[in-house]
């Protein structure tokens, strides 16, 4: 949904290394023709002065005239470039628009920046005075009020390896067209959008302007496929757990599912005789479908864990979320260092909600919370079901139910992740799985 900008857009001028020079040389050139009294001196620094002023004025007049609204964020996965699309138009009646760069400025891009050197003086007065940190939009914007959900889990933020830009060329007097700015996902998480620059230095490169647009926005980024060597297509089919959790559909399963009408062709033998005798007319037995296999991934992080272990663990997990659901399998999710537990489902929703839970997954193992062995596994598993453990780094076959199939999670050299398998030996399991 396009997002226009409500409030006036804030106008700068910008100081940068070709004004300086020009300015640099235009000054040598008056204080030439100053000392020399050369005509053509004056007129060569009466025509540079005349070329910054033409170049502010047609820039600056040209600017106003520029209206902007956010269309559309694309969907995106880390390794890929994300999309933004913009709508431009011209309100002005006398110029057009030309040579204009849209670039997006996002929470990072902001706090690589630093403070400003006036907040860095409103900090050092603070400090001088005794004044205990901000608080307010001063914490909001450093960060502060944020509660994880559990300790040593925060909401991974996004990197983007440059800030979207756009670059627009010409659009006519009372006009209007579509931009998109393009930047490649250096890793998932949440990708938070302060505002809107667009900037010009037309016509002569000269003075530079910009227009600022304050249009606050969030995009999520999703984790890219990693690589994992363990066939889900082979899952066997569960029986259900829970009455919410029946595999209400038609099949060719052994349960009865309904009552239909009869159609030419049915077999006789599925001919339900005392019911149709009863509603005067033939009716057949329908059967359900056998309930899809059922998956349970369980995330565990050691305390010997690296932070990118950890990252490497929830890109195993997804892609295993992922090739769940194009198989067709009902598949639950439980970290509880992360106070995370999702149960099985097959609907693509859910899907959709576990691997944005996964890609906004931020853990310090330091910090987690010791949690006992017996938690990390399914509470009500039954007959048929598929455990599945992943490790940030090593095993630990302690963790789990027994019998549970255990993946380690790490990075490869370049820079996918990969899960090494570890199957513990447990006669019992083998039996469950068999």
């Amino acid at each position: 949904m396009a997002q226009s900008s409500s409030k006036t857009p804030q106008r700068r001028y910008h100081v940068h290394p070709p004004l300086l020079m020009y300015v640099g040389v235009s000054l040598l050139v008056a204080v030439g023709a100053f000392h020399s009294q050369n005509n053509l001196l004056f007129w060569l620094f009466g025509f540079s002065l005349g070329l910054m002023l033409v170049s502010g004025f047609i820039s600056g007049s040209m600017l106003m005239g520029v209206r902007l609204e956010r269309a559309s964020i694309g969907d995106a996965r880390e390794g890929e470039v994300l999309e933004i699309r913009y709508r431009v138009r011209n309100v002005g009646r006398m110029l057009p628009l030309m040579a204009l760069t849209i670039r997006e400025v996002s929470d990072e891009d902001h706090r690589g920046a630093g403070p400003s050197l006036w907040r860095r003086l409103f900090a050092l007065r603070r400090a001088i005075n005794g004044v205990g940190p901000a608080s307010g939009a001063d914490a909001r914007e450093n960060g502060a009020g944020h509660e994880p959900s559990a300790p040593g889990v925060s909401e991974r933020r996004a990197k983007l390896d440059a800030p979207p830009l756009g670059f627009l060329t010409h659009v006519a007097r009372s006009g209007e067209a579509e931009i998109i700015g393009r930047a490649r996902c250096v890793s998932a998480g949440r990708l938070r959008l302060r505002h809107i620059e667009v900037v010009t230095s037309f016509p002569f490169g000269i003075m530079r302007k910009s227009l600022r647009f304050d249009e606050p926005a969030a995009a999520l980024v999703r984790l890219a496929p990693a690589q994992v060597e363990i066939d889900l297509a082979s899952t066997g089919r569960g029986a259900p757990i829970a009455a919410e959790e029946t595999w209400q559909q038609a099949g060719n399963g052994d349960e009865f599912f309904a009552l239909r009408e009869y159609v030419e062709g049915d077999s006789p033998r599925i001919i339900a005789w005392r019911r149709s005798a009863a509603q005067s007319k033939l009716l057949v037995r329908q059967t359900g479908g056998a309930a899809p296999g059922r998956v349970w991934l369980v995330m565990h992080a050691p305390a010997t864990a690296t932070p990118v272990e950890c990252l490497a663990m929830t890109g195993v997990t997804a892609e295993l979320v992922a090739r769940a659901g194009r198989a067709g399998l009902s598949i639950g999710l439980i970290a509880p260092q992360a106070a995370i537990e999702r149960g099985s489902r097959t609907a693509r929703v859910h899907l959709i909600a576990l691997m944005d839970t996964l890609s906004l997954l931020a853990m310090e193992p330091a910090k987690l919370s010791r949690t006992a062995p017996g938690a990390f596994g399914p509470a009500r598993a039954q007959p048929g079901d598929r455990v599945i453990v992943i490790h940030a780094g090593a095993i630990d076959h302690a963790i789990g139910p027994r019998g549970a199939e255990h993946l380690a999670a790490r990075f490869d050299e370049q820079g996918i992740a990969i899960a090494e398998s570890g199957v513990s030996r447990s006669s019992a399991m083998k039996a469950v799985l068999a």
